[in-house]
């Protein structure tokens, strides 16, 4: 199997580089372009890698289940970038499985350095997503926090998703802590993690 590494190679999408046939439908999406290979030393074989700015793409296999991981580098700016490309290079009837994995930082004492958490929402403080139709909010729960925060109405209204319930539904077998309210977990630079139900594993 021949792996395709250079820029000039590939011709794909602008920012990317990329063309349908080098990525897998699921797709491991991290900020640090560094991260990549730590993700892809898991995989059983590479078939393609590729770098373009802060953009870093590896796909592989890991047993018969094709797979990618894709750098996004930081901001909801760049993340946006990387979507809509994406976006471009499948089908319209098609869809892909991304999963973020990333880091922050905790302001709940109970949680440990190094544990893994995995959120059940997530809160954007950014305008972003205000700018795309057909968003699922979660509208209670953002009403909810927009009162609790007592958010300035001259800023941009925070907006609420839910995590996809067959991704969580994954990690039924692993050990949960229940939270009976909603708690800010953890935070990063573009997003504060929410949890009404967060799993935990240490």
């Amino acid at each position: 199997m021949n792996m395709k590494s250079s820029k000039s190679e590939v011709k794909g999408v602008y920012h990317l580089n990329l063309l349908k046939e080098n990525i897998a439908r699921d797709i491991f999406l991290v900020g640090d372009q560094g991260r990549v290979s730590e993700i892809s030393n898991r995989f059983d074989s590479i078939e393609f890698k590729i770098s373009n700015r802060e953009f870093t793409t590896h796909t592989g296999y890991i047993g018969n289940k094709r797979v990618s991981a894709l750098s996004t580098g930081i901001g909801t700016d760049n993340i946006d970038i990387v979507l809509n490309e994406l976006d471009s290079i499948v089908s319209e009837n098609e869809s892909l499985n991304l999963i973020r994995l990333g880091t922050s930082g905790t302001i709940q004492k109970e949680i440990d350095i190094n544990s893994l958490v995995v959120s059940t929402h997530g809160l954007g403080i950014d305008n972003l997503m205000h700018f795309y139709a057909n968003n699922k909010f979660d509208n209670e729960l953002q009403k909810a926090i927009n009162e609790q925060l007592n958010w300035p109405k001259e800023l941009s209204t925070p907006y609420i998703y839910a995590a996809d319930p067959e991704l969580l539904s994954k990690f039924d077998g692993y050990k949960r802590n229940y939270s009976n309210r909603t708690r800010i977990l953890c935070t990063t630079r573009q997003k504060i993690t929410i949890a009404l139900c967060h799993y935990r594993f240490t």
